[in-house]
């Protein structure tokens, strides 16, 4: 028989046993509130005004966001759900190609300029280059170091059994 006694080794292996579920769950719920504060800000912020003026309304209202776990991995996404066809254009950038616009139900094109209006049977639209404007990518950057942080302070909770 050893010399010393080892007492509370029940409760220790039972603490280590609940360890990983209680960092996934931390895990979990911190993720759901900073996925959900990803989204608003994406949408509230960056589509209404600081990157991109809001005309729709449909590519904020396709910003969406989910959280998942699978094999014991917390994945939260904040990403676009069916985007209108400009959203990878804004985000990234590029160049529409030159292009002619034909009437589609009509003989001719309407339009206004300078306060007349002219019609036309076809319009000459140059190549035009849309700068990026990162409204997804800024938000995450934005938000970076408070996801780092909450993610830290769950762990750690969860670690001193904190886990509410």
């Amino acid at each position: 028989m050893p010399p010393f006694k080892l007492s509370g080794a029940d409760e220790l292996v039972q603490r280590l046993d609940r360890l990983g579920a209680d960092v996934q769950a931390c895990l979990l719920a911190t993720s759901q509130t900073l996925a959900a504060s990803l989204q608003a800000h994406v949408q509230q912020d960056k589509l209404s005004g600081h990157v991109l003026k809001r005309l729709s309304g449909d590519l904020a209202n396709s910003i969406a966001a989910t959280v998942d776990v699978s094999d014991g991995v917390v994945t939260a996404q904040v990403f676009l759900a069916d985007p209108p066809p400009y959203a990878a254009l804004l985000e990234f950038g590029g160049v529409i190609p030159a292009h002619d616009v034909r009437p589609a139900s009509a003989q001719a094109l309407s339009f206004m300029l300078d306060g007349r209006r002219l019609f036309a049977e076809i319009a000459h639209i140059p190549e035009v280059t849309v700068p990026a404007h990162a409204y997804l990518r800024a938000s995450l950057h934005d938000m970076a170091a408070e996801i780092t942080s909450e993610l830290q302070q769950a762990v750690a909770l969860a670690l001193k059994g904190q886990t509410s």
